[in-house]
């Protein structure tokens, strides 16, 4: 078993991790715990441990100056690192020093499993390295299967302990099929019912059983053109309904001989960590796998806008428009699902820092960053995260469709009225509002059904009249009403009135000397 230790300055973070997963089932033996950075970095002085969980934010030392003072100190072992939203990108950083992955709070069983499973392959990696000086033969026959089969020794080493057939029996074609399970929260995995059913699946299908790890059975399909998906689903379910163990049936491609026999467990391996961005659940095969479209550039900037301003406008055709190039982005990258659910999470939030600015009056569950994490990193495919994130924007879209625009509106008037004589546009009155210029424009329009710059322009020139019959001069006039340029008032009060400033004045002025006698 190797040894994990756990660190976070919460006593329930810590004693959730303790009991959220089998770790025996995955290969790991809890070695202790600490509230503190230092209290850990004492204890694996004395106890080494070959993993070690813990928290960013703590007392004292935080978890990265910790991770940084382990691996100065000599420590080789691996690291996960447990972070919430606003220590996203922190966390990421973390990678220079040799984190292995981090996950988010709060942590998802089955992500950590996954991650356990990865760590204890590197490790089970080491020890056959370091372990490579002890005969062959020591290995039972299942491990030198696995071993042969993810690449930890060669053909030749198996050869060491019997004939290729005596492992792989002769045949035209070879699939390798992985089953990987995890039991339902707070249950242990029953290993020894699994391994049964699928010996037992496997006999009646003519599969061969190949080996069997703490989250993993490997089967053999020999001489078919296309494996039976549809009795692999059946498995699938019965060992969902029967045992309570959720699982993910991956084919690896067809390959002619066993010395190729690597290169489909690795396929099959690798459809696992495709699965969230395929969209795939339950059995997948290499075989039905379309390869990743040519890469295309993004330019998250140009694309947050976009989504902003579809959102303001209501426009739920481009919310789909937008978020399915994102999509398209990382099926044509083929990204890893933590990529995906980080990028979805900062898009998420620079989204919502900008409504939280301009439109504080929104309900703040419409805003709810956590709950958006949380919601995503339980998500099993980018089809769902998709889906999600749209969802959230059409509600906050027709959230803002909903705010009383009379309101608005009338504001806006009584700032042009008060303010016509300075040099306001549509950003300066949406700043003094604290809403968003576009969004301002187009409710401004839709409910005086003229532009804003064209009301301002006659708040001004109704302005201009009275003072033009009360006698000053054009030049004053044009400043007293916001103009810094007369021939521009000159054109813009002909455009109203159908006459120059000049001839208006000369108008109402005989008009008021009538008016005197």
């Amino acid at each position: 078993m190797y040894k994990v230790f756990i660190v976070d300055d919460e006593d329930q973070i810590r004693h959730g991790l303790a009991r959220i997963i089998d770790w025996s089932s995955c290969g790991f033996e809890q070695a202790g715990e600490a509230a503190s950075a230092l209290d850990c970095i004492e204890a694996v002085s004395r106890q080494p441990v070959d993993l070690i969980v813990t928290d960013i934010q703590m007392p004292e030392m935080d978890g990265i100056s910790m991770i940084r003072r382990l691996r100065a100190e000599g420590y080789k072992g691996f690291f996960i690192l447990l972070t919430g939203y606003a220590e996203f990108e922190y966390a990421q950083a973390a990678v220079r020093y040799g984190v292995s992955s981090y996950l988010l709070k709060p942590v998802d069983e089955r992500a950590l499993a996954g991650e356990l499973y990865s760590i204890r392959q590197q490790l089970d990696q080491r020890s056959t390295s370091e372990a490579s000086a002890a005969p062959i033969s020591d290995f039972s026959r299942e491990k030198l299967i696995e071993q042969y089969l993810i690449g930890h020794i060669s053909l030749d080493s198996l050869r060491e302990a019997g004939p290729v057939s005596q492992f792989f029996p002769a045949a035209n074609t070879y699939q390798v099929i992985l089953i990987h399970f995890s039991a339902d929260s707070g249950k242990q995995t029953p290993m020894a019912e699994l391994k049964s059913l699928i010996e037992e699946f496997a006999g009646k299908q003519s599969l061969q059983y190949l080996y069997s790890t703490a989250k993993t059975i490997a089967l053999l399909s020999l001489n078919r053109s296309k494996t039976n998906t549809l009795s692999l689903n059946k498995l699938q379910e019965r060992i969902e309904n029967e045992l309570s163990v959720f699982c993910e049936i991956s084919i690896g491609k067809t390959v002619g001989r066993p010395e190729e026999l690597p290169d489909s467990c690795t396929s099959a391996d690798s459809l696992f960590e495709r699965q969230f961005i395929l969209g795939y659940k339950g059995v997948i095969s290499a075989e039905g796998i379309v390869p990743p479209a040519e890469e295309t550039a993004l330019d998250y900037k140009e694309l947050t806008e976009s989504i902003i301003l579809a959102v303001e406008y209501n426009s739920l055709e481009d919310i789909s428009t937008y978020l399915q190039s994102l999509m398209d982005y990382h099926i044509a990258r083929d990204s890893s699902e933590m990529e995906v659910k980080s990028d979805y999470v900062n898009l998420f939030i620079s989204l919502v820092e900008h409504f939280i600015r301009y439109y504080p009056g929104i309900g703040p569950e419409l805003y709810d960053r956590q709950g958006f994490i949380e919601s995503a990193y339980l998500k099993s495919s980018i089809l769902e995260l998709n889906s999600e994130l749209k969802i959230r924007l059409v509600n906050i879209s027709s959230s803002l469709d909903e705010i009383n625009p009379d309101d608005i509106i009338e504001k806006m008037v009584c700032y042009i009225d008060s303010n016509f004589q300075k040099n306001i546009t549509l950003t300066t009155i949406s700043q003094a509002l604290h809403y968003n210029r576009t969004y301002l424009g187009r409710k401004f329009k839709a409910h005086t059904g003229i532009f804003f710059t064209d009301y301002l322009d006659k708040v001004r020139i109704e302005k201009s009249k009275l003072l033009l019959a009360e006698g000053y001069k054009i030049y004053q006039i044009a400043e007293m009403i916001g103009y810094n340029n007369v021939d521009y008032f000159n054109g813009k009060f002909k455009k109203y009135t159908g006459v120059s400033p000049s001839q208006y004045k000369k108008t109402a002025l005989k008009e008021n000397v009538g008016d005197t006698e």
